[in-house]
């Protein structure tokens, strides 16, 4: 799992549009994190979707290893209200914030190191077990805190079974004992979907957010 980063702060811009209340989404859109070298991804977008019956995500970046198999995970805070200082690694034993951590979508990124991966998922709605780090899925989709976290699983195997493991699970081809050969997955992008400010027209909103890593399990630094 992931290891916590040492957090250098920055502020990074994430502007939604908050449909009329007829209407049932409301959209977000967030530059990516580079949980390695610090600071945002050039170019890179996320866009969540809401409902009052799920959510949709889609990233697109760049600055990923060619050849390798990545994946993008859920981390969803339901009760976002109750973390302490920001949502993170201490509040995932608090049941009243609910929070689940588990598979979106996986590829194999191309030659020119691009990668986009989408996924949707609604109330309650989860994957395989073996795809589930954390909890019970989505509760909130108007109000839960969501990041999609992008994660390095090293050089695509050529092994059917061992590529399918890369691309659909949290530890696929991963090292977990020292000196098995395997790659030392990490986790090198993130997306941050605030809860978003009850507005019925354009808003925009200043997420404060660190450079940190996520998953095993996820930090984020508190205040």
């Amino acid at each position: 799992m992931i290891k916590k980063l040492t957090v250098s702060t920055i502020a990074l811009l994430g502007a939604f549009v908050a449909t009329s209340p007829a209407q049932a989404a409301l959209v977000q859109n967030v530059s990516l994190l580079d949980l390695v070298n610090s600071g945002t991804v050039a170019g890179s977008t996320g866009t969540l979707t809401r409902t009052a019956t799920g959510i949709a995500s889609t990233v697109s970046t760049s600055n990923l290893s060619p050849g390798a198999a990545y994946t993008m995970w859920w981390v969803i805070f339901n009760n976002p209200e109750f973390c302490v200082g920001g949502c993170g690694e201490d509040d995932f034993s608090n049941p009243t914030v609910n929070a689940s951590v588990f598979f979106a979508d996986g590829e194999v990124i191309g030659s020119n190191g691009l990668g986009n991966f989408s996924a949707q998922v609604g109330i309650g709605q989860l994957p395989n077990p073996n795809q589930v780090e954390l909890g019970n899925g989505l509760f909130n989709p108007l109000t839960a805190e969501v990041w999609n976290v992008v994660r390095d699983h090293g050089p695509a195997s050529s092994d059917p079974v061992l590529l399918n493991a890369q691309l659909t699970t949290f530890n696929g081809g991963c090292t977990l004992t020292p000196g098995d050969g395997l790659f030392p997955c990490r986790d090198e992008q993130l997306a941050v979907f605030s809860t978003p400010v009850p507005e019925p027209s354009v808003s925009v909103g200043l997420v404060v957010l660190g450079t940190l890593g996520i998953l095993s399990r996820v930090q984020r630094p508190k205040n």
